[in-house]
């Protein structure tokens, strides 16, 4: 049993990803996802799946000034 999909990061590159869990609760509700875990063989498998729920968030605790982000560091 195992979860997929296409992960878009910020700079628009798109991956491949597994999970070998159930999908999050509200997954496609989420606002951002961090996905952790590594690449093999051209497909990041993922160990956690870390969602940010709109509602608990306030734009200004974000840092605006921060540059932007990308979900497809695999470095550790």
């Amino acid at each position: 049993n195992y979860f997929a999909f296409t992960l878009v990061d910020t700079l628009n590159v798109a991956q491949r990803v597994v999970y070998h869990n159930p999908a999050p609760p509200d997954l496609d509700k989420s606002e951002q996802v961090v996905i952790v875990g590594a690449m093999k063989n051209n497909i990041f498998v993922a160990d956690q799946i870390l969602t940010k729920c709109p509602s608990k968030y306030v734009e200004k605790d974000l840092g605006k000034n921060a540059p932007p982000a990308t979900a497809m560091n695999t470095t550790k």
